[in-house]
């Protein structure tokens, strides 16, 4: 077998492996693949399938098409071996790579939780719909910043590309609401929201998730999200706002 360099964009395997997932993946994961190095796997010219490497040294995407699975424990140890992978992100999503990287490994953490709409949108308090949304604008940038930091990065570009959305109280700004589309899944954006701190346990965070999962709808686009396993709060908002997790990212040394 041989591995050749490759775009994400030109491997014919990435298909498969999309549809070999069994839930969603969100952008955080997205973007450690999209950040890595995408490499073919070649049987006689033919391509069978295809994996990826962060410059961190960490594998995050391994698949081969079904056909050619039974290739997988020596493929992916040559794989370690050959660009010294020293760790993985492996959504347990991802059967096939997950199986495989449990085959052998020294250390496992829990990163994230990935979460699906349930297409159930909660009864809100009246605090949370006196929240009053609208696309951000570039006057805007200040005022975000300084709620909520560095929450949304470059917020000038992604505001142009119209990925924010803003929630006023009275004329306060005090949410944020993030849409990403993805770059490897048609059709589905991964959301987010922030809310200013002196406004929060109000349900504001939990209204701010369910506009933006209808601003996605209307569209006709699936929204998902996701957040760090430690980040209570966070999962508790999303669950609140209808949605649901059965997808967890998993950090893997070897």
């Amino acid at each position: 077998m041989q591995h050749e360099p490759s775009n994400l964009a030109d491997l014919r395997t990435l298909t498969s492996y999309r549809a070999s997932l069994c839930s969603p993946i969100d952008s955080y994961l997205e973007d450690h693949i999209l950040g890595s190095a995408c490499y073919r796997i070649l049987d006689a010219n033919e391509e069978i399938g295809c994996f990826a490497i962060h410059p961190s040294k960490m594998l995050t995407l391994f698949h081969l098409r079904r056909e050619n699975q039974r290739l997988g424990q020596p493929l992916l140890a040559d794989i370690r071996q050959q660009h010294g992978a020293t760790s993985a992100f492996v959504p347990t999503c991802h059967e096939f790579f997950l199986s495989h990287i449990l085959d052998d490994y020294r250390e496992l953490k829990m990163q994230a939780y990935f979460f699906a709409d349930t297409g159930i949108d909660p009864a809100l308090p009246e605090a949370a719909l006196a929240i009053q949304y609208r696309p951000a604008r570039p006057s805007d940038v200040a005022a975000i910043q300084a709620v909520s930091g560095d929450f949304v990065d470059d917020p000038a570009a992604r505001i142009a590309r119209q990925e924010v959305t803003v929630g006023l109280l009275a004329g306060e700004l005090v949410a944020i609401g993030l849409i990403i589309p993805s770059k490897l899944f048609r059709r589905q954006d991964s959301i987010g929201m922030f809310t200013a701190e002196p406004h929060r346990r109000r349900g504001i965070a939990t209204r701010t998730i369910v506009n933006l999962k209808r601003l996605c709808r209307a569209q006709g686009i699936t929204p998902v999200a996701g957040c760090y396993y430690k980040n209570i709060a966070s999962k508790a908002t999303l669950e609140a706002a209808g949605m649901v997790t059965r997808t967890r990212l998993l950090r893997i040394s070897f």
